[in-house]
């Protein structure tokens, strides 16, 4: 089954694909390097609560600019990813040409956050068109995570974790980056604060585990993706 095409991505979805920051898209945004806009819906579901009597939502069905996402101005966007998650009142998009809609944001003002700015497919391409990134490269590269390694990406493919399972693996990706990727499982229960005594339990039924983990089936664990030569805990190389 081949699913459509999205035609924009959330900020998390970017920063996963480009293995960034918020503040790595807000610099980019700042010094015109990259367009952030919002999602139409949620400014058609913050101006529908106003409950306004002076508009027909009819009025706006089938408009390209109701339905397409909307510029927002920079000091906005800075605003609200600044703001952490937390709404932010914005009163005019970038782009303003219609003028019922622009009137009622100017007026009323509409509540945004970082969960309603998307970056387009058009937007995303070109930036990676003019950066020199390779699309490919980007769909499988090694690993790639959410801020709170609930939601990871392997190779191009996705895996969901717990709280608890969340913790472990970002101890895992921690030691990646060190020259001790290997990690014994009591260390990675005791600092995830897990009451189980074996890490297997704790990510029992969900097969990703053993998917982006190797195990020396000694106690220690170590992520699978590339690493330089890094040394396995008694000082042997292990070959895979």
């Amino acid at each position: 089954m081949q699913l459509p095409l999205k035609e924009y991505f959330s900020l998390q979805e970017i920063c996963s694909f480009w293995s960034v920051t918020n503040d790595d898209l807000l610099y980019y945004a700042e010094n015109n390097l990259l367009e952030i806009c919002v999602r139409t819906t949620a400014i058609i579901a913050e101006l529908e609560q106003i409950n306004s009597e002076n508009i027909s939502w009819g009025d706006f069905e089938g408009k390209s600019l109701c339905f397409s996402p909307q510029s927002l101005m920079l000091t906005d966007i800075y605003r609200i990813i600044k703001a952490g998650g937390n709404p932010v009142l914005v009163f005019q998009t970038k782009n303003s040409g219609m003028d019922k809609l622009s009137e009622l944001i100017r007026n009323k003002g509409i509540s945004l956050s970082t969960l309603d700015l998307i970056i387009t497919r058009k937007e995303k391409i070109r930036f990676e068109q003019f950066n020199g990134i390779d699309d490919k490269q980007l769909q499988y590269q090694s690993f790639s995570y959410s801020p709170d390694f609930r939601e990871v990406w392997h190779y191009g493919k996705r895996h969901l974790f717990g709280p608890v399972q969340a913790k472990i693996i970002s101890q895992l990706y921690s030691a990646s980056k060190t020259d001790k990727p290997w990690v014994h499982a009591k260390t990675l229960l005791s600092r995830s604060g897990s009451v189980s005594t074996r890490v297997s339990a704790v990510f029992h039924g969900n097969r990703s585990w053993n998917e982006i983990t190797y195990s020396d089936h000694k106690g220690y664990y170590r992520l699978k993706i590339p690493i330089n030569e890094h040394l396995y805990p008694t000082q042997m190389l292990l070959k895979f």
